[in-house]
């Protein structure tokens, strides 16, 4: 994974962990121009400090298996093309939220190779970013006031 800090400055530039300045631009989202150092990254991580705490701006998803894995747990989910998003998700990440018991299920009986370790390396990573999500959603369902 990779991790890209976003520096307050005209161009919104995003700064890895060596001070290398990838160049962006903000558009319907933030994005950054792929280089090819930052292609060979699987997922690149974007945020931003805030009141002594980090936000998460957006992930990217660049792994050609975990791209795979998330292209079979998000399977008919309502208006969502990843490749006219650009396999990047925004908070508050509610494909991922609503799909997240199908990705845990996935990666639990999928057998041991490429599409598991993805599979696991997706939740390892994600479950800190969305773990309040996933609870409050699991609560809402509980009541029984909405349909899913």
């Amino acid at each position: 994974m990779k991790t890209f800090f976003e520096r307050n400055t005209p161009s919104r530039q995003f700064l890895d962990f060596h001070n290398t300045i990838i160049s962006g631009k903000l558009t319907s989202g933030i994005s950054i121009n792929r280089t090819k150092r930052s292609t060979s990254i699987p997922i690149v991580h974007r945020h931003f400090y805030e009141n002594k705490h980090w936000i998460t701006t957006s992930i990217t998803i660049q792994d050609a298996h975990m791209r795979k894995v998330l292209s079979e747990v998000l399977n008919k989910y309502q208006d969502l093309d990843m490749e006219l998003e650009n396999w990047t998700f925004e908070p508050p990440f509610m494909p991922l939220v609503h799909r997240w018991e199908v990705l845990k299920n996935f990666q639990s009986t999928t057998n041991e190779g490429p599409l598991k370790s993805a599979a696991s390396a997706l939740l390892a990573f994600l479950s800190p970013i969305i773990a309040s999500s996933v609870f409050s959603h699991s609560q809402t369902k509980k009541t029984g006031k909405v349909r899913y």
